[in-house]
């Protein structure tokens, strides 16, 4: 019988969410959540004011992070700026309770207030915002993976980190999911980010490509051969591959059926209104898969209504 949480879960620090830089740094957090158009603006609505302020900041630390690798500078531009936003965010956690805590914010990204201020509050792994950086940077040198090992190492930077700074907010003892644990929990919620970051790639299949990106594992086909293989839509090369990434990823939902009934009844809206999208466009995935080279797969305004209402 899995043992009842703690009342303490989720508890507010000391940390001054009404101080004036930080309530604006949750308001640029909100308007960049708002500009994006994410399907995750839904679900962040269901969610109680404070715990809705953190995700916030924490889909824009995603968003500014994502945009900072994904502009149209030169890479060696985009690699200097995103080391000197990362370089930011360890120094804001250092300086967050300091004397210099004003001045340092007045000459850094401005929504590092307010997640400095998510993580004192909710007692966040700051190293998993960290991971992502590590993974979002990496997607600057590496535009294919050999193995599914290496695929998965970067699927857990990029979005079970993401998870796992998640788990905090939604009421989860920092000690279920520190570095260093090993729980059920944890476990869970590594597999839910692999699958749904399995399930992006699979949707993104011709745009990456389009972007000379191949994130199908080569195995033993060469870059070249993968490339020409979508270019050229030849199914019959790739649908072995594409089966295999499939039963991966199901496998990683799977492993992930149990996270939201580990989550307090509260917040549990809110994953499955995320997790419930990305697995509703697997499933239409799954029933043609050779689509994913024409085109990317997306859900209907009907579904759409229809996870709204029944998620």
């Amino acid at each position: 019988m899995r043992k009842k949480r703690s009342s303490k879960s989720g508890r507010k620090s000391s940390s001054p969410l009404f101080l004036p830089h930080v309530a604006l740094s949750y308001e640029q957090c909100r308007e960049i959540v708002q500009d994006s158009r994410s399907s995750f603006v839904r679900a962040m609505t269901t969610l109680p004011p404070l715990q809705r302020r953190a995700m916030e900041a924490v889909y824009a630390f995603m968003r500014c992070a994502d945009d900072l690798a994904d502009s149209d500078l030169p890479v060696e531009t985009r690699r200097e700026q995103l080391q000197d936003f990362r370089r930011d965010f360890l120094k804001s956690q250092t300086n967050g309770s300091s004397s210099a805590f004003i001045n340092f914010y007045q000459h850094v990204n401005g929504i590092f207030p307010a997640v400095t201020d998510a993580i004192a509050r909710f007692q966040i792994p700051a190293v998993y915002f960290d991971a992502v950086l590590e993974g979002v940077t990496s997607d600057l040198e590496t535009y294919h993976y050999a193995t599914y090992e290496a695929l998965e190492d970067y699927c857990y930077h990029v979005a079970s980190a993401v998870g796992l700074i998640c788990l905090p907010i939604w009421g989860i003892p920092a000690e279920e999911v520190a570095p260093e644990a090993d729980t059920p929990i944890k476990r869970a919620a590594i597999a839910c980010g692999k699958a749904l970051q399995f399930t992006n790639i699979l949707r993104d299949v011709r745009e990456d490509w389009e972007r000379g990106r191949i994130y199908l594992p080569l195995e033993e086909a060469s870059y070249e051969t993968m490339s020409r293989a979508v270019e050229n839509q030849d199914f019959r090369f790739l649908r072995p591959r594409l089966e295999r990434f499939l039963e991966k990823t199901k496998q990683f939902y799977q492993e992930s059926t149990t996270l939201t009934a580990q989550i307090p009844p509260r917040y549990q809206k809110n994953l499955r209104l995320m997790v419930d999208a990305y697995a509703m466009l697997f499933s239409k995935i799954r029933r043609n898969p050779v689509v994913v080279l024409r085109r990317r797969i997306r859900l209907s305004w009907l579904e759409k209504v229809w996870l709204s209402l029944f998620a």
